[in-house]
């Protein structure tokens, strides 16, 4: 039981990771014009 909590939290940060990476890549691509 303990494992399969532990993969839940590690897939969980992974796509949370994902997405912040997806965030941070849209946000350079729309400051780039302004700079």
């Amino acid at each position: 039981m303990s494992q399969f909590i532990i993969f839940t939290f590690d897939s969980l940060a992974f796509v949370i990771h994902k997405d912040l990476c997806v965030i941070s890549f849209a946000f350079i691509f729309l400051l780039l014009p302004l700079l």
